[in-house]
């Protein structure tokens, strides 16, 4: 963890940049951490049929960087929740 704070266990998703910068290392590689995370991401909203722009941005935005980041590491991409 950062800091010197001790030892934490991310998904490599959320880690994979500050491990590249250094700020934070892997230890422990031979050990293996399972977990319920399914890699999906839920964006929930109101039903009203007029979605606020700043609401649409923010559903495109996560939208890329998640497609983005799963197809660099061989995922593949579910954004069915997504769709207009």
């Amino acid at each position: 963890m950062k800091q010197h704070l001790g030892i934490g266990s991310l998904p490599l998703f959320t880690a994979r940049d500050a491990l590249a910068r250094g700020d934070i290392v892997q230890v422990l590689a031979e050990w293996e951490f399972i977990s319920s995370y399914s890699g999906q991401l839920w964006l929930l909203w109101s039903g009203n049929k007029h979605m606020p722009a700043r609401m649409r941005a923010m559903i495109d935005y996560l939208s890329e960087k998640i497609d983005g980041r799963q197809a660099a590491y061989g995922a593949r991409a579910n954004t069915s929740a997504t769709q207009r």
